[in-house]
Order: structure tokens, then C-alpha cells, then sequence
């Protein structure tokens, strides 16, 4: 018999289950729309994630684009905390054939980016960027459950019971070090996604266990896909190490750089130029300078310069002093990094 979730939502059958959920499928009451309901076992749950969880439905389910699945509801039920989504009809990405072809790839990679975008612009991170997240219709990608998972599983406890797990290769390295994911956690998992794509394997695949794979990340770099994979072009192992950056900063500033890499085929990063105006002699009024004008400009100037010099001294003190300050903050981080990571 179908039982009935918040009285408009049958839950026809189990699809999964783990010591944290349990996945079914189900129907909408009214419109028999095809639904997928998670419920999120109450043992697992405080009532400070309960809250934050509440938050983030709200703001979770005003996302709307092709790409992403619906989310239609969540609250605290009988069982746990439950949420609603539009039920996807393909599979996901764990059960597809691997490796792709390069275009194959390279086409989900810009789906999967697209998504990301209109995420990201709304303030919203995925951070749980796996396979199972990700479903092929056709020739169309859509990324499920943006940010549910990744609030469940942010807690150090969690964080330590998922690096025994499997999902520990979708770990970013400063996630792995215990910091919340980020946007820039959501590209370097779209380069795992790449990486898989391109060589049917993970990165750090040949270390024996999830851990050790999540620690190395913290350290080193992979090779790149072409070392396993020599159809890979070299576009695309720019583009995959390119996410794959240990240092998030070094990464893609946005999903929206890297799509535009896959398409032109190349690195497209933002530039950070000036540009010097010539003196055209206009004013903001757009008038031209009188000859008087001019010439009390050009004493304010001298005066300007000549009160600078009186402070330019104890200026170039305050820099140096900065300067040394920066110096010392360097060579002791750098010491801490040798003595902590092995750096």
C-alpha cells in the first residue's frame, strides 16, 4: 500500500538505501507527476542542520533551469528530513560506459557547467559533484541535489566517515582538510568529472584505499588524462588540471570561465589590465580648460607634491616595515607547511 508523504506525495517503492538515507520513488497526489523523495534518517540529523537545511530548501527551490531537476519541497517528517525533487527518467553517470569520446566529454563537461552557473550566480554550491548526481536524458545532462548532501555531510564526524567511503574521491583537497566546499570546490570536482570522462578512472586511482587517494590530492597533483588516455587533446588536459589546482585560487574563477575554455578549446582566463587616458584638457562638464585654469591646476599639483614629500619619508618607513611584516608571515607559514603537510 502507497503511503502518503505531507498528504500529497505517495511514495510508491525503495530505490536506495544507506545508513544516512533512503531513497524512494514516488508520486505526486494530485498530478501524478513521477517524484523522488530522500529522507534523511532522524540519527543522523541535530537540530542545528535541521535548521540550516530548512533554510536551504527555501532558497534551493527557487532554482530553476533546464539543466537542474526541480526541487519541490522539504521538511522534518515522521522519519527524518525529507526533500522532493522532479524524478529524472535516465540513468546516472555512475552506469555510463567510460571512457567517452573526447566531444562526448567535452559536451557533458558544458552541460554540467551550465548548471553550475546558474547555481553559483544565485549563491548556491553543489558540493556533492559525483556520478550518482549526475543523470544523462539522451544527449542532455542534468546535476541533481545541489547542496542537501553536502549540508548533511559537512560536520567533521561526517567528514571523517565519508573519507573511509568511496564519495572520498570527489573530495576537494581543502575540503579533505576539513573546510566547507566552495565554488571553487564545485570546479575541481567538475575536473574529477572531466578526468573520469576522458580515462575511465578517478585521479590517484592506484592508491589502495579512499584515504590515502584523498591525502595525496592534498599533496600533489594527478597526471594528466593523456598520460593514461593519448587520445586526449592537449586543450583538455590544460582545461582538466587547470580545475584539478590544489590551490582553489589557481583554479577557474567560475564554472563560466571554464565553459568558454571548452568551447574556444583553449584557456580563457580573466585579464587584469589598466589603461592609461591620455590629457585631452576636459573637464567632467565637458568643457575645455582655460589657459587660468591650467595654471591653477598646475599649482595645486606643486602644492600637492610638496606636502607629499614632507610625509614621504615616514611613508616609505610604514611600506618598509609592511614590507618585512609580509616577508616574516611568509617564512613562517612556510615553516608550518613543512612541519604539518611535509611540504
Amino acid at each position: 500500500m502507497d503511503r502518503i508523504l505531507k498528504s500529497k506525495y505517495k511514495i510508491t517503492g525503495k530505490l536506495s538505501e544507506s545508513d544516512r538515507s533512503i531513497t524512494y520513488r514516488g508520486s505526486h497526489a494530485e498530478t501524478g507527476a513521477n517524484l523522488l523523495i530522500k529522507i534523511f534518517k532522524r540519527n543522523y540529523l541535530n537540530s542545528v542542520l535541521t535548521k540550516k537545511l530548512k533554510k536551504d530548501i527555501s532558497v534551493l527551490s527557487r532554482l530553476e533551469h533546464p539543466s537542474v531537476p526541480r526541487l519541490l519541497d522539504g521538511d522534518y517528517g515522521w522519519q527524518g528530513f525529507y526533500f522532493v525533487r522532479e524524478f529524472v527518467e535516465g540513468s546516472d553517470f555512475s552506469s555510463a560506459k567510460k571512457p567517452l569520446e573526447v566531444e562526448k566529454a567535452r559536451s557533458l563537461a558544458e552541460g554540467i557547467c551550465e548548471a553550475l552557473e546558474a547555481a553559483h550566480d544565485r549563491g548556491i554550491i553543489h558540493g556533492n559533484l559525483t556520478p550518482g548526481n549526475i543523470f544523462l536524458e539522451g544527449s542532455k545532462v542534468r546535476v541533481a541535489d545541489f547542496g542537501i548532501n553536502a549540508a548533511v555531510n559537512s560536520s567533521i564526524e561526517k567528514l571523517s566517515a565519508t573519507l573511509m567511503e568511496k564519495e572520498a574521491a570527489y573530495l576537494s583537497p581543502e575540503e579533505v582538510m576539513g573546510q566547507a566546499p566552495d565554488v571553487h570546490s564545485d570546479i575541481y570536482k567538475l575536473g574529477i568529472f572531466m578526468y573520469l570522462c576522458l580515462t575511465g578512472s578517478l585521479p590517484f586511482s592506484e592508491e589502495k584505499s579512499p584515504v590515502l587517494a584523498a591525502l595525496k590530492k592534498v599533496r600533489s597533483a594527478p597526471q594528466p588524462p593523456s598520460a593514461i588516455n593519448p587520445k586526449v587533446p592537449k586543450f583538455m588536459d590544460d582545461i582538466v588540471m587547470k580545475c584539478l589546482e590544489r590551490d582553489p585560487l589557481l583554479r577557474f574563477p567560475s564554472a563560466s570561465y571554464a565553459r568558454s575554455s571548452l568551447g574556444n578549446s583553449a584557456l580563457m582566463l580573466p585579464h587584469f589590465f589598466s589603461i592609461e587616458m591620455p590629457e585631452l584638457g576636459i573637464l567632467d562638464n565637458g568643457k575645455k580648460e582655460t589657459p587660468e585654469e591650467k595654471k591653477k591646476e598646475s599649482e595645486k599639483k606643486e602644492f600637492e607634491t610638496a606636502e607629499g614629500n614632507k610625509s614621504g619619508i615616514s611613508l616609505f618607513r610604514w611600506m618598509l616595515a609592511a614590507f618585512l611584516a609580509s616577508v616574516a608571515g611568509g617564512i613562517i607559514y612556510s615553516l608550518v607547511q613543512i612541519l604539518v603537510m611535509g611540504e
